[in-house]
């Protein structure tokens, strides 16, 4: 298995440049996922119609709390470990997020870190400490002229398990009382 750090230059920021990128990061054990924060409907569509090769949808309105009322919320354990298995993620999986939303008004290493950021979080918070974001997001990877993909997901083509390893980490976490 390759390790993430074959996969881009020896930078132990939590930023990767796309220019660090290999042509062929789809072949390597590096699972990338798409963490948009659109709505729905534009977000499968930007999917489908453009992605980096291999890249999983991390969908940050699905993957979220089915108990608590409110959007977005931190899903439990048990939650949170169903969609990894459905996504073929293991806690001990190295991660490169990405999304398509720049946040406005930002400079260009902060584009297309809204969404990214709260996948980077969130699997944090559950024990996965090897998560990298990339630098200007898809919009600054596509200016590269770095490869891109269509139509359905290719990744589910090959054998994944997911899922195992995972573990809450409470002090990432603050809630009501604390804020007080």
């Amino acid at each position: 298995m390759r390790s993430l750090t074959s996969v881009v230059k020896q930078d132990m920021s939590i930023l990767v440049h796309p220019r660090q990128l290999t042509s062929s990061i789809a072949d390597d054990k590096v699972i990338v996922l798409h963490a948009s924060s659109l709505p729905k409907e534009k977000k499968e569509q930007i999917y489908n119609n453009e992605r980096i090769p291999g890249a999983r949808a991390f969908d940050i309105d699905v993957i979220s709390s089915r108990t608590i009322k409110l959007d977005r919320m931190i899903p439990s354990l048990t939650e949170f470990v169903e969609h990894m298995k459905r996504l073929g993620i293991n806690a001990s999986d190295e991660i490169l997020a990405y999304d398509d939303n720049g946040l406005k008004g930002a400079t260009p290493l902060f584009n297309g870190l809204k969404g990214a950021t709260r996948a980077f979080w969130m699997l944090n918070v559950y024990g996965n400490e090897n998560v990298k974001l990339l630098e200007g997001g898809f919009d600054h990877y596509k200016e590269l002229k770095k490869p891109v993909e269509m139509g359905e997901e290719t990744w589910l083509d090959k054998f994944h398990t997911g899922g195992s390893g995972f573990e809450f980490k409470r002090d990432l976490l603050t809630d009501m009382t604390q804020i007080r």
